[in-house]
């Protein structure tokens, strides 16, 4: 092979590669940048912080049905587009949500420009659970084994709520010194068990869930409120929205009163109206900011 095929065959060489790498350039910034549409309008972040009602829990779809998306599709529009970033996690109390903050879980917080919390249900719905899973499980509700777990039950909410009341103000500190402007909301926590009006008889004594619940109910929200009160927070009253409802919107709802509810997490439905609420709040704010400026 002469010099000059050589030389040939080279440039030839040289030109696919630069060809192919324009190629590879060009599908790069065509995943990064915003298309012509997109680039028309704002984008802005939505963080979700919270627990199992966050997270979603039992849906079959929960990145499309849960409320912190129900809510990011509602609030885009021609002029901007809603991301929704949700670090809540299943299970989580106030102590936990603190400790996955403190690990660095949710790393677009400091740029978010709205952020919702929903946490400190499990320091009620879940010592209510687990006694009723105890209560369903008795062959005699009578049995010092169902006093016991009721007794157990009161003790967890009475530690749980005065843990609330520490750690909502730690909470909220640690968000504000990493994002000082975005609107934070905090959410209620809504009475699942409103429609079960059996009486449950434990030991010597008998209750009746939905009027015992709503006492416990009341107690949670009182802690939210007082912390929200004094820092000044939002407030979603997600325990009003549910009370509208002849059913309570979760997954263990029933119609029959005789029956006991052990899961206590909103359905599509429930996640929808906690969605709308958080909409009809951050729409009625940004109304009044720009009515005052």
């Amino acid at each position: 092979m002469n010099s000059t095929v050589l030389q040939r065959i080279i440039q030839l060489a040289a030109a696919c590669t630069l060809v192919l790498g324009c190629t590879a350039c060009n599908a790069s910034e065509s995943s990064f940048f915003p298309t012509a549409e997109t680039s028309k309008r704002d984008q802005k972040i939505m963080v979700t912080l919270g627990d199992s009602i966050a997270a979603g829990f039992r849906l079959e779809h929960p990145e499309q049905q849960r409320y912190s998306a129900l809510l990011t599709n509602a609030l885009t529009d021609d002029t901007v587009i809603w991301k929704d970033y949700n670090y809540a996690v299943s299970g989580d109390t106030t102590q936990e949500l603190l400790k996955r903050l403190k690990d660095g879980r949710a790393v677009r917080l400091p740029a978010a420009d709205c952020i919702t919390v929903c946490i400190g249900a499990n320091y009620l719905l879940g010592p209510f659970s687990e006694f009723l899973s105890v209560y369903h499980k008795a062959e005699d509700v009578s049995s010092p084994v169902v006093a016991d777990a009721f007794d157990t039950m009161l003790q967890e909410i009475d530690t749980g709520l005065v843990q609330l009341e520490t750690d909502l103000q730690l909470i909220y500190d640690w968000i504000r010194e990493r994002n000082e402007d975005a609107p934070l909301v905090f959410l209620t926590v809504y009475h699942p068990y409103a429609n079960q009006t059996t009486p449950l008889r434990i030991g010597e004594q008998s209750i009746v869930l939905a009027d015992y619940g709503e006492q416990q109910i009341q107690r949670l929200n009182d802690v939210i409120r007082r912390f929200a009160n004094q820092n000044h927070v939002s407030l979603a009253e997600i325990d009003a929205a549910f009370a509208q409802e002849s059913t309570p919107p979760i997954f263990g709802a029933v119609s029959n009163a005789s029956a006991l509810s052990v899961d206590p997490h909103p359905n599509e439905k429930g996640q929808q109206i906690i969605a709308d609420t958080l909409q009809s709040l951050l729409l009625q704010q940004k109304a009044d900011s720009e009515s005052s400026s």
